[in-house]
C-alpha cells in the first residue's frame, strides 16, 4: 500500500508526535527527513516532535553557552546539545556527568551534516537495571506501533498532499539528471538552480506532457527540499558553509573516486598497529577519519556507511568483526 503523508496542519492528530518517542542511537541516526521538510524527521509517515534515548555519558564538555555530551547505548553514539542559562549559571539545571547513565530527551537536529539531539532534557539514571528494560520497550515498540503507519479518521481530505508528493518526486528526478549533465565537473549553488530558468522550464514542461497543473513558484519550492535528498542519496555533497543556504556550495559526489582511497589509505596506516591487526578498524573510526578530511568533512554519515558496504561487496575490504574492517 502507497504511504500517504501529510500537512503539518494534520501532524497533532497523531499521538506519536506529541509523545516522546522510544528510540536507539542507532535508530536515530538513522531516520530520514519528512518528504518535503528539511528539519522534522519521520519514521513510516509519523512526523517526530521529539525522542527519548538511554545510553551512557561518554564525555561531557562545558562551553560558554552550553554542555556537549556524547551518549553511547551500544548501538551508536550521538552528540547532545544542552543550552545553559543565559547567565551561564547551571541553577537549576540537570547536568550529567561523564559515566553516568542518562535519558535524555530532545529534538533531532543536524549540526555540520551529523544528526545530534538537542536537549529539553536530561535524567541520570541511578539503577543500571532500567536500560535492558528500555531496550525491551523500544523493541515493544518497534513491532507494535511504529511499524504501523498513521492514517487520519475518514472523511479528510488529503489530495493536495498527495499532488506536493508527486510534485517533489518529478522535481528530484528532473533535478538528479540537471545537475548531472550540467555541473559534472564544477561547484553549483541553490541560488543558481533557482535562477536557471531553463531547469524550471523542463519542470514546467515535464508536468503539461503529464497533465498537471503546478505553478512555478512551487516548482522552485520543491527545488530546496530536493537538494537535501540529493545529498542524503550521496549524489552531491556540499563543499563548504555559509549563513545564507542558497549560497551553500555543492559539488557531484562520487563514493568510488572520492571516498574509497581516504578509506582505503586510513586502514593501511591504521592496520599498522598490532591491535588493530588483531581487532580490524572500528567503523566510527573511519567515519570521523573521512569527515577530518578536508573535501569530504560534510558527507553524511548514512553516505559513508553505505560506501564502506559497497567496499565490502567489492572484496576491497572485509569485516573482521561486526563494524570493524580490514584490507583484503
Amino acid at each position: 500500500m502507497e504511504m500517504c503523508y501529510y500537512e503539518p496542519r494534520y501532524w497533532g492528530l497523531d499521538p506519536l508526535f506529541s509523545s516522546k518517542m522510544k528510540l536507539n542511537v542507532c535508530d536515530v541516526l538513522s531516520l530520514k527527513y519528512y518528504p518535503g521538510f528539511q528539519d522534522i524527521y519521520c519514521i513510516l509517515n509519523h512526523a517526530i516532535g521529539q525522542v527519548h534515548i538511554m545510553g551512557d555519558v561518554l564525555s561531557a564538555v562545558k562551553k560558554t553557552r552550553l554542555i556537549q555530551y556524547e551518549v553511547d547505548d551500544g548501538t551508536g553514539v550521538i552528540n547532545c546539545t544542552q543550552w545553559r542559562k543565559a547567565d551561564d549559571s547551571d541553577e537549576g539545571l540537570c547536568v550529567a556527568s561523564q559515566g553516568q547513565l542518562v535519558s535524555v530527551f530532545g529534538k533531532v537536529s543536524e549540526f555540520r551534516n551529523m544528526k545530534q539531539l538537542t536537549v529539553t532534557g536530561i535524567c541520570p539514571e541511578p539503577d543500571p537495571n532500567v536500560e535492558p528494560l528500555f531496550w525491551l520497550e523500544v523493541i515493544k515498540l518497534k513491532r507494535g506501533v511504529y511499524s504501523k503507519p498513521f492514517q487520519l479518521p475518514p472523511g479528510i481530505n488529503t489530495s493536495i498532499t498527495s499532488a506536493t508528493l508527486c510534485l517533489q518526486e518529478l522535481v528530484y528526478s528532473e533535478l538528479k539528471k540537471w545537475v548531472l549533465t550540467e555541473y559534472p565537473s564544477k561547484n553549483f549553488s541553490l541560488g543558481e538552480l533557482e535562477a536557471d530558468t531553463s531547469f524550471i522550464e523542463v519542470c514546467m514542461r515535464t508536468l503539461q506532457d503529464q497533465s498537471r497543473s503546478h505553478s512555478r513558484a512551487e516548482v522552485e519550492r520543491g527545488v530546496i527540499a530536493c537538494i537535501t535528498k540529493l545529498k542524503e542519496d550521496g549524489v552531491i555533497v556540499s563543499t563548504g558553509t555559509t549563513g545564507n543556504r542558497r549560497e551553500m556550495l555543492y559539488k557531484i559526489f562520487s563514493a568510488e573516486k572520492d571516498l574509497f582511497p581516504v578509506v582505503l589509505s586510513y586502514l593501511a596506516r591504521r592496520q599498522q598497529s598490532l591491535k588493530v591487526l588483531q581487532l580490524g578498524v572500528p567503523e566510527a573510526w573511519i567515519i570521523e577519519a573521512v569527515q577530518q578530511c578536508g573535501s569530504l568533512r560534510l558527507v553524511p554519515r548514512a553516505v559513508v556507511v553505505t560506501a564502506i558496504n559497497a567496499m565490502v561487496d567489492k572484496s576491497l575490504i572485509y569485516p573482521q568483526a561486526p563494524r570493524s574492517y580490514k584490507l583484503v
